[in-house]
């Protein structure tokens, strides 16, 4: 059953559903609301099995929840997981269906571009409902800023004040978002290494930032001051933290620790790790914008306080002696009690 999935965190709502014309099947978590509204992104990707995808749902719902309350948002988590390989499933059918199924709720559930989607797909899927953003632009540019701040951040916890010249930065996976973060790192000095599964995509930011290449499958093990996961999640686990050779880890993929105990494991190692639902806080605060729920001035706001609250998560952690998972999601817990002030 569902209720005893253990990724299961008292959910208001879990669908099922699928559609025999178009072949679309889908799992959407609603993990809580606020204001009686959540937002998450839709994700289309292939599972292991249905069980894996409900799981991914359900945790990536509870950490919308986390990341929409320490961005200070009006919003509860959810998440859409939309099952199949998208370059033999996605089609206009498939995506409009996909629209009515949001629409369904009537505003309840608000969507937008996550792994295997993208603008122009939330344009088709906005021909049906009105309930989805990343429709003029994708969020990659506000998901690296927010990402960039958080390093710079945890650079400030490692070394004190000052910039990011002369620190190595690993990045795994160069795809919208990690390509841009290697941009901005670049501007400030920083020596970069990066590994992608498409090498020529490695190849071509390698060159554009004059980065190391490293090889996929040694990319964690870098000897580098701050590994940066920006692909997808479960890449944090008791094998893989032991041969960890960077400093702190801290980058946007969703999900990086494939278990809870794991990021109890980085602290037993000393290796700080800024949670992924606050170091790319900078996409939901971009659809935040693109939908009016914040202006300008909150948007560029709520960016620059993701430096802030890294720094804030990684000196409690060293304080109280605690992980700095256990710091943010107590904090996020606390704060997504009552809706945050816009």
């Amino acid at each position: 059953m569902t209720f005893d999935h253990p990724e299961f965190d008292h959910h208001v709502r879990i669908t099922f559903f699928f559609d025999p014309e178009t072949q679309l099947s889908l799992i959407n978590a609603q993990h809580r609301l606020v204001g009686g509204r959540c937002a998450g992104g839709i994700r289309f990707r292939s599972y292991p099995s249905h069980s894996d995808a409900c799981g991914d749902a359900l945790r990536l719902s509870r950490a919308m929840t986390r990341k929409f309350a320490l961005a200070n948002l009006p919003m509860g988590g959810g998440k859409t997981v939309v099952i199949g390989e998208p370059l033999q499933l996605k089609n206009p059918a498939l995506l409009r269906s996909l629209g009515a199924f949001v629409n369904s709720f009537d505003g309840q559930y608000l969507g937008g571009p996550d792994v295997g989607m993208n603008a122009a797909d939330m344009q088709v899927i906005g021909e049906v409902t009105p309930y989805v953003g990343g429709r003029a632009s994708d969020t990659s540019a506000p998901t690296a800023v927010g990402t960039f701040k958080a390093i710079q951040a945890t650079a400030h916890f490692l070394f004190g004040p000052g910039s990011l010249a002369g620190k190595s930065v690993a990045v795994q996976g160069v795809g919208a978002v990690g390509r841009r973060l290697c941009v901005l790192l670049k501007a400030v000095g920083a020596r970069i290494v990066v590994a992608d599964v498409d090498p020529v995509a490695a190849a071509a930011v390698a060159g554009e930032v004059d980065a190391e290449i490293a090889p996929v499958d040694e990319i964690l093990r870098c000897n580098v001051d701050i590994l940066a996961p920006c692909a997808l999640g479960g890449i944090l686990n008791s094998g893989t933290i032991a041969q960890l050779r960077a400093r702190a880890v801290c980058g946007c993929a969703n999900n990086q620790l494939a278990t809870a105990g794991d990021g109890r494991r980085l602290h037993e190692r000393g290796i700080p790790f800024v949670p992924d639902f606050i170091a790319s806080a900078g996409g939901v605060i971009g659809g935040a914008l693109e939908v009016g729920l914040i202006d300008q001035v909150g948007y560029e706001q709520r960016l620059d306080r993701i430096y802030t609250t890294t720094l804030e998560v990684l000196n409690q952690a060293r304080a109280r002696g605690l992980s700095p998972n256990e710091i943010a999601e107590s904090l996020a817990d606390g704060a997504s009690v009552a809706p945050p002030r816009v």
